[in-house]
């Protein structure tokens, strides 16, 4: 690129001073010619103007501190630390509501007060206050590297791009402000569905600086850095190597959490997801109190399977008066109801099969049969000591069989009871031989 003071030796002086005899009395010529020839007394004579005067809306005082304003008190820095003051328009509130704008500010009336930071308010309120109209970014190093951003758009979030230390986060939780409350429900059954995972989160760079980047020297040539710059460098470079690896984390992925919990997912305008982890943990508790309450019923219907274990093993050691075989004949927690537990008749009741074949090596089969109008009907597999060894839901009513494998049960006898509802309906006794 060409030099303008090469092509012009004149320079751009020479060029001032020739406007200026052309134009100007011969007095002020010479007077002009004095302050183009004495830059240092032309700013001291600059600064005498502005600090001779009270009035004055900038001034230096004798301690070198410059001062924006009209304040006039002494005590408004009286340990002397600040360099630059701007004072508020009035005396009252102690020249309080300053504010330093960047660029066009803009009227109040016509939404304007567009990058600023002052004092908050207009009265002493010793607030920082800290504003852009569209947003507030927070950037570090070479200015690519954002630590945190609000924007005011239609999601209005903080977002912070960098691990976040804390010593605590409440969140706000008035039940004032909540309407349409329902519970939650089957969250166990979808809690089952969400796969945790470790992964590799890569977070990109997408924000440059683009045009306001500083170039790298006149006419391209290289600059020499200094020590501190080269330091900087080595230390933006390490940050830059860091975010590229990325870091291990723990989660799940954002598309199961949506097709089950879509309401614990977000998506910015670039199409990015955000899980809100803290809002699963209703949906935690909730499954907790399902898997408790199942628990407790299991705990119930073991005590209660447990004592007619008892009470038939009683049975068995009495002597019968009857010298009839027991073949034959049911068993006497094996007998049913001449009604079910619906109170319709013995040919529409829940039904219990012996299983076959009995004993069994390899596989046997149970068949059962379940009235339509049930809500929910399980097997469960006990051991004579009344522990629980299976449990088997049941979700095709009517006629039905299931299959027991003898791989997912140790040599012995078992007790195996239908239970609808809660509800006992039969139980019958099994053996598996090796």
């Amino acid at each position: 690129m060409n030099n303008y003071f090469t092509k012009n030796p004149t320079s751009v002086l020479s060029k001032k001073r020739k406007i200026v005899e052309n134009r100007t009395p011969h007095t002020k010529r010479q007077f002009y010619f004095f302050l183009i020839r004495k830059p240092a007394i032309c700013i001291f004579f600059l600064t005498f103007l502005l600090t001779s005067t009270a009035q004055g809306q900038i001034k230096i005082d004798a301690l070198g501190r410059v001062i924006a304003g009209t304040n006039t008190m002494s005590y408004f820095d009286p340990d002397t630390v600040l360099t630059l003051s701007l004072q508020g328009k009035k005396a009252i509130n102690n020249y309080a509501g300053s504010k330093l704008g960047f660029g066009d500010f803009g009227a109040w009336r016509r939404r304007g007060w567009n990058v600023f930071i002052g004092e908050y308010g207009y009265t002493d309120s010793d607030i920082l206050w800290l504003h852009g109209k569209k947003g507030i970014r927070m950037t570090a190093n070479d200015g690519n590297t954002i630590i945190g951003e609000f924007f005011c758009d239609d999601s209005s979030r903080v977002f912070i791009r960098t691990p976040l230390r804390t010593s605590g986060i409440t969140i706000s939780s008035d039940d004032n402000f909540k309407h349409d409350i329902v519970p939650i429900t089957n969250a166990m059954s979808r809690l089952k569905n969400l796969n945790c995972k470790s992964y590799t989160y890569v977070f990109p760079q997408s924000y440059t600086l683009g045009t306001e980047q500083q170039g790298n020297g006149t006419n391209g040539n290289t600059i020499c850095q200094s020590d501190k710059e080269r330091a900087d460098s080595a230390r933006m470079s390490r940050i830059e190597a860091i975010r590229a690896a990325g870091t291990v984390n723990y989660g799940f992925l954002t598309s199961e959490i949506e097709n089950h919990f879509p309401n614990a997912v977000e998506t910015d305008a670039n199409g990015h997801k955000y899980i809100d982890y803290s809002g699963l943990l209703p949906i935690v508790v909730t499954a907790l109190q399902e898997q408790q309450n199942q628990i407790e019923n299991l705990q119930d219907l073991t005590s209660e399977l447990r004592s007619q274990i008892i009470e038939c093993c009683r049975n068995r050691n009495q002597p019968n008066d009857d010298d009839e075989s027991d073949s034959g004949k049911e068993d006497s927690i094996t007998k049913s109801n001449k009604q079910n537990i619906y109170g319709e008749p013995a040919s529409h009741q829940a039904v219990l099969f012996q299983n076959t074949p009995n004993p069994f090596t390899q596989a046997t089969t149970i068949e059962y049969y379940i009235p339509a109008q049930a809500s929910n009907a399980t097997i469960y597999v006990f051991t004579l000591n009344g522990v629980l060894m299976q449990s088997l839901p049941i979700t095709a009513f009517g006629h039905g069989q299931i299959t027991i494998n003898a791989s997912s049960l140790a040599a012995g006898m078992y007790i195996y009871s239908l239970v609808i509802d809660g509800q006992i309906v039969d139980s019958k006794r099994m053996i598996l031989t090796e």
